[in-house]
């Protein structure tokens, strides 16, 4: 079945397509009534004045911000998620990841680690640079880097 949306109200109708009359039809449905709405199109041109492809969503995957467990949130349930501090996932496997990489930068923040400038001669010449270096500087530190900051694309 495909639907489409309409834009200016969100309406989401059903959309097909009768090919012994060659127009378009949208139809809309009341749960209680049936039909309530049913418009002809007589080409494609004319239906997408109105209507706009529609899919369901199929619901995302979070972390629980409290205990950093992954969960999933189908679409219909009544929960709240702040999709805008980056919380939301298609996958599983993807919400998994930004978990590990808050755990590993808050190993390395626990840990003491940060950036320090370090001022040193410029060999060859009598200019001072400055250098921005990571402290302390351990095999953990750089696994933990690597969790947060690696393979990105």
């Amino acid at each position: 079945m495909k639907y489409v949306r309409d834009k200016d109200t969100g309406e989401v109708c059903e959309l097909d397509f009768d090919s012994r009359e060659g127009v378009f039809i949208v139809v809309s449905y009341n749960d209680a009534t049936g039909i309530t709405k049913k418009t002809t199109y007589d080409n494609l041109d004319d239906l997408t004045k109105y209507w706009e492809d529609y899919e369901e969503p199929k619901g995302y995957w979070y972390y629980d911000t409290t205990c950093g467990r992954v969960e999933k949130l189908d679409h219909n349930e009544d929960k709240e998620i702040d999709s805008s501090i980056g919380n939301c996932f298609e996958t599983r496997e993807e919400a998994e990841k930004a978990v590990e990489k808050l755990k590993a930068f808050k190993r390395l923040k626990d840990g003491g680690f940060g950036f320090v400038e370090l001022r040193a001669p410029n060999y060859g010449s009598s200019d001072i640079i400055t250098i921005k270096a990571c402290c302390p500087w351990t095999s953990k530190n750089i696994d933990d880097l690597r969790i947060c900051f690696g393979g990105e694309e």
